[in-house]
Parts: structure tokens; sequence; C-alpha cells
């Protein structure tokens, strides 16, 4: 569950922000979130299994990864998992997921503990997963993205496009689609 000390608060920001600023944009909670706001751009799908990770990101075609934790984790699961699915994550510069994205091709690190900041770091990852063409050289299967090893590689398309072929469009954040960007229970 994200409570207090796994940024709660700040998930709660974010989809505040992004309604102020009009952003395309939903955060997607895979597990519970405490005390969600009602705004149209933050929905919580509760409790998942971890052998249902995949699935359920493609079903939600989510995009980019926050692990939004404001207190310093030893460890975090749902971190291993994201990683070796591939998926573009960003963290907070704390903790066991910031010494393990600062070696991650696809990590990004918010050097402060902002929701401001934050969105605009999820909306930066989202244009460089887009650029990078992630999901260029893997095979489809369905939305889901799937490298040579049998694993779920990125939520990109192969066309490099965020959200089956919506891109962001410019430096405003602002997206042709709904660009996602998903908060995980850790």
């Amino acid at each position: 569950s994200i409570g207090i000390p796994k940024g709660a608060a700040m998930v709660n920001r974010a989809a505040k922000i992004i309604a102020r600023r009009e952003l395309n944009a939903e955060i997607v909670v895979m597990g519970r979130l405490s005390r969600p706001v009602r705004n149209g751009h933050l929905r919580v799908l509760g409790p998942y299994k971890t052998q249902d990770l995949a699935q359920l990101i493609e079903r939600e075609r989510i995009h980019v990864f926050w692990i939004p934790s404001i207190w310093p984790e030893t460890y975090s699961y749902v971190t291993t998992e994201l990683m070796r699915l591939g998926v573009p994550i960003a963290c907070f510069d704390l903790g066991a997921p910031r010494e393990r994205m600062a070696t991650y091709e696809n990590g990004s690190i918010i050097p402060k503990m902002e929701a401001a900041l934050a969105v605009r770091e999820l909306v930066a990852l989202a244009h460089r997963a887009n650029a990078k063409g992630l999901g260029t050289a893997e095979k489809k299967v369905g939305r889901a993205a799937v490298n040579g090893n049998g694993k779920a590689a990125s939520m990109i398309p192969a066309n490099g496009h965020v959200n089956n072929g919506h891109a962001l469009n410019g430096s405003n954040g602002h997206a042709k689609g709904k660009a996602k960007a998903a908060i995980l229970v850790t």
C-alpha cells in the first residue's frame, strides 16, 4: 500500500499538478493509495500479483514508471521486477531505488522531492524512451514488447511512440493521447 512513507502525498500532488496544467496524462497506481484525490488524472487499480505485472502493464498501456517513496528504502522488490522488465523508471534521490537507478540504462533520478519536478521528469523520461526507440528491436506480443529471452522489455510500441502511436508533443508536456505514468507499490 502506498502510504505516507511510500509517497502517497507526492502522488496526489502530482495528479493535482497534471490536472492544473491540463496535461493529457494519467497516473495509474498499481496497488492501494492512501486517500487518493479524485480529479480524472489518477486511477487506483488495487492489489495485483507479481506474476501478472507484465500483463497488467500491457493492458493499461503504461510507458513510464515512478517509485514515489519519500523514505529511504533498503530494498525494493517492485524496482527489481520493473528493471527485469526493462521499463523506464524514475525515483527520488534516496535509498535503494536511487542506487539502482544510477546504473540502470532506463532509469532516472529525480534530484528533489517535489511533485512538480517529478511530473516534469516523468514527461522527460517518456520523451527519452521515445527518442531511444525502446521497443523497436523487440518482437511484439499485443502491445507489450518482448526481448529475445522472452521477458517484457518495454511498453513503448515498436514504432517508438508512447501510448499506441501517440507521442508526447513539444516541451510543454502536453500529449496527443494519454501518456501514462504508473506508480507501483514498493
